[in-house]
């Protein structure tokens, strides 16, 4: 039991690299013709979606950063593929796990992004109680 969770630590702990070697379009192995190896790749792309944090995905599309939407629109969009066309049974079930997991960090990105939009409505600064040190909110047009 504490093997594949190690196992499964390491490769969230490397998920931006990861989904970097596997999710390249110009690479075969998400559409590789044995079943492992897309079972593997679904896997990888479940670790994924497990290990990014929805604040850490708001906070990026709230700084612009287009290339995280891009990846998860790619494994959404791959694993909706899996689930039609393919024709293992497990590749099936994992896909449609991998559409779960995405759908529910869809939901609980939105639910921060919107508690983010709320929280900067408050004011364009955040001051500490304790200290002098003033943080200021990129990107508000305070007019």
């Amino acid at each position: 039991m504490f093997i594949p969770l190690a196992i499964l630590f390491f490769l969230c702990a490397k998920a931006g690299k990861l989904s970097t070697f596997l999710f390249n379009p110009s690479r075969e192995v998400c559409h590789h013709q044995e079943a492992y190896v897309r079972r593997a790749v679904l896997f990888a792309a479940s670790c994924v979606l497990v290990s990014l944090h929805p604040t850490s995905i708001s906070s990026a599309l709230l700084d612009g950063n287009d290339e995280i939407s891009t990846g998860l629109e790619w494994i959404r969009t791959w694993t909706l593929d899996i689930a039609e066309l393919d024709t293992d049974k497990e590749c099936y079930t994992m896909a449609m796990t991998c559409l779960q997991l995405h759908a529910e960090m869809a939901l609980q990105t939105s639910r921060a992004l919107e508690s983010a939009r709320s929280s900067l409505k408050a004011g364009p600064t955040l001051t500490s109680g304790t200290s002098n040190v003033t943080i200021k909110i990129p990107y508000l047009n305070w007019d």
